[in-house]
């Protein structure tokens, strides 16, 4: 495997955009998390739903867990969204 720019050149000859994958892996790990918290969630009778929305409403959860994942989220959508300097200097 060899990299060149944008691109990773296969020993087999295939060429794939590395950004490509990047993107598949930011699905495959916020989709599947997310999917499967969604679907425990319509699942629930009513009053653990309701239990639930308390949990995650409370000051501790955001303050602790909510904001923990929050900004891992945005770095991951930075980094996967991000301008190299390389490609901006190249543009003057």
């Amino acid at each position: 495997m060899v990299f060149y720019g944008n691109v990773v050149s296969l020993d087999r000859g295939g060429i794939i955009d590395y950004r490509y994958i990047v993107r598949v892996i930011f699905v495959i790990i916020w989709g599947i998390p997310a999917f499967m918290v969604v679907r425990g969630y319509l699942k629930m009778n009513t009053d653990d739903k309701k239990s639930a929305i308390n949990d995650f409403m409370s000051r501790h959860f955001i303050f602790t867990i909510g904001f923990i994942v929050i900004g891992f989220f945005f770095t991951q959508l930075g980094t996967l969204f991000a301008v190299s300097i390389i490609r901006i200097m190249v543009l003057f």
